[in-house]
């Protein structure tokens, strides 16, 4: 019960999907969000593998144990996390699914997305890209990256801002132990 009402809490903060630029930013090195994220959100026996924040100024930090013991979501505001999974970690990386999916050029695409369940809803944390011509033949390219959370065909996007990304879904693809789809 208590993990549905964070869950509900979560799908209550109004964050709709809007348009993303066609900007894409680099992501930044862990040292520069271990300088910025302490505490609850990445441990001292923990790497980033994949974080930014959302337009409603809440942060998703994907971290693994610096050995690989296991991998970890945490979603909230600056000072306290509002959602962890798993939450017991025994096991956790059989708890995610690593999905990757590429379309080769002209119309070139690439979305990686790292999902899991609790109760009847499903997260996915998505990395998408895109490049093509537009009808003028001019190059277009788009990213985004955010949060899916879907239940009984409702579906709610978080979108999150590309420029605070911090490490890449890609890294994860290479872990053994982390089952792909």
């Amino acid at each position: 019960m208590k993990k549905t009402l964070v869950v509900l809490f979560i799908l209550n903060l109004g964050c709709g999907k809007t348009q993303n630029s066609a900007e894409t930013t680099d992501s930044k090195t862990e040292t520069d969000i271990s300088n910025k994220v302490t505490g609850a959100y990445l441990l001292e026996n923990e790497k980033v593998a994949y974080s930014f924040l959302t337009r409603s100024n809440k942060r998703l930090m994907i971290a693994m144990d610096k050995s690989e013991k296991y991998l970890v979501y945490r979603y909230g505001s600056e000072d306290k996390v509002e959602l962890e999974f798993p939450s017991d970690k025994t096991n956790s990386w059989s708890q995610f699914a690593y999905h990757r999916y590429t379309r080769p050029a002209p119309e070139s695409m690439t979305n990686l997305s790292l999902s899991f369940t609790i109760g009847d809803f499903t997260y996915s944390v998505y990395d998408n890209t895109s490049e093509g011509e537009n009808d003028a033949g001019e190059h277009v390219s788009s990213h985004e990256c955010g949060i899916n959370i879907n239940r009984d065909r409702s579906n709610i996007d978080i979108e999150g801002l590309l420029e605070t990304r911090v490490g890449s879904l890609w890294d994860l693809e290479s872990i053994e132990k982390l089952p792909k789809r």
